[in-house]
């Protein structure tokens, strides 16, 4: 939902194509940077991933809600914003290496595959369908609504993290940072550069629909979730 509602927000209080992009920059930067010390962690830690998983989703439900706050007494200014999405960047970036790879340790080696397809699948369903949530949300309730929705599904997803029990097996070789290996690997490094271009030439164009929506179609907040 914040993917969603973010841009929208900013461009609101700030009517400037500058700070969309400032935004999209500061929520994609710290991601990326925490990344790699996120998948030590998912090795460092595998059998307690659901335990890291509960922290990082408890740490980004609390850097949501000064933001809740914040929207609901009406003084939300895109400092605050931009620091919380800073924040919750890198969170997200020390998770995702864990959410990633917790289904098919759960499921076992004949039934990874599968718990990847399907873990892939949700993934795909919540970028589609956050963005419009946060679209109805900002045009009915509010921004508040939008980032308090947002606060309370990672408040769910830590409990829920806590009660996950399964066999999870430790790594066969936990490493440092293998930036090294990684790169001079040629299909993984092929996997890291299409996904870094993918990741470069898309996210303008994402962050851009907020100003089409607005400027170009003179659409509301609903009809820019739908787009």
């Amino acid at each position: 939902m914040q993917a969603g509602a973010v841009p929208f927000v900013v461009y609101q209080l700030t009517h400037s194509a500058t700070w969309v992009g400032v935004a999209g920059f500061v929520g994609f930067i710290p991601s990326m940077l925490c990344t790699l010390p996120g998948g030590y962690l998912a090795d460092h830690y595998s059998k307690g991933k659901g335990r890291v998983l509960a922290v990082t989703q408890a740490l980004l439900a609390l850097v949501t809600l000064p933001l809740v706050a914040i929207a609901a007494k009406g003084h939300l200014s895109v400092t605050p914003l931009l620091i919380s999405v800073g924040l919750q960047s890198a969170l997200l970036g020390l998770s995702i290496p864990s959410f990633q790879t917790l289904a098919p340790d759960l499921a076992g080696r004949s039934l990874a595959t599968k718990a990847i397809n399907i873990n892939s699948a949700q993934a795909q369903i919540a970028k589609a369908v956050g963005p419009f949530i946060a679209g109805i949300a900002l045009a009915n309730f509010g921004a508040v609504w939008a980032f308090g929705v947002n606060a309370a599904s990672y408040l769910i997803a830590a409990v829920v993290m806590l009660t996950i029990r399964g066999r999870i097996p430790a790594p066969a070789k936990t490493a440092a940072f293998e930036w090294r290996s990684t790169w001079q690997h040629p299909t993984r490094r092929l996997i890291v550069v299409l996904i870094g271009t993918a990741m470069f030439l898309g996210g303008p164009l994402y962050q851009s629909i907020a100003m089409l929506a607005h400027d170009r179609l003179h659409a509301g907040a609903t009809q820019y979730g739908v787009l």
